[in-house]
């Protein structure tokens, strides 16, 4: 099933220096790779964007080649997901951002009543969710700063 990008978000994304589109077929590819099935929305936002650098933030995604010589621009989320299982994170997550600090955003993957719930973790924020989706997330990042989605603790 496709999903489309709201235009709000779209609108967003579209001014964002995005890495470019990845095809299904990497995309699929990632996930038997890591045993993880990516949020409809996410899987969207992959497709169509790749990964992307907004004001004061960033979307990790996935990137389809590097170029040799160069420091990567784009964090590439296969580059986190094997080292979740080492911070003693749920299985499920995916990371999408951080706020430059402390605190890190997940998307929950995880079948379940929280599937596609964007948590936060850092200190005394361990799974707190901050949004019900990663459209919503996006949006609510865009419209301020990220670290203001991060709950009080």
């Amino acid at each position: 099933m496709s999903i489309n990008v709201p235009q709000s978000v779209a609108t967003v994304l579209d001014q964002a220096d995005c890495s470019g589109a990845v095809s299904e077929e990497f995309i699929s590819a990632v996930e038997r790779q890591y045993g993880l099935a990516f949020h409809s929305e996410y899987r969207a936002f992959l497709s169509r964007y790749g990964a992307a650098l907004l004001s004061g933030f960033e979307l990790h995604g996935l990137l389809p080649s590097a170029i040799e010589g160069e420091p990567p621009y784009w964090t590439d989320i296969r580059a986190l997901l094997g080292k979740q299982s080492l911070n003693g994170l749920p299985s499920g997550l995916v990371p999408i951002s951080d706020d430059g600090g402390d605190f890190k955003f997940y998307l929950s993957c995880a079948a379940g009543p929280g599937l596609g719930t964007v948590l936060v973790y850092g200190p005394g924020a361990d799974g707190k969710p901050v949004s019900h989706s990663f459209f919503e997330f996006v949006e609510r990042a865009a419209r301020g700063s990220i670290s203001e989605l991060i709950p009080a603790s």
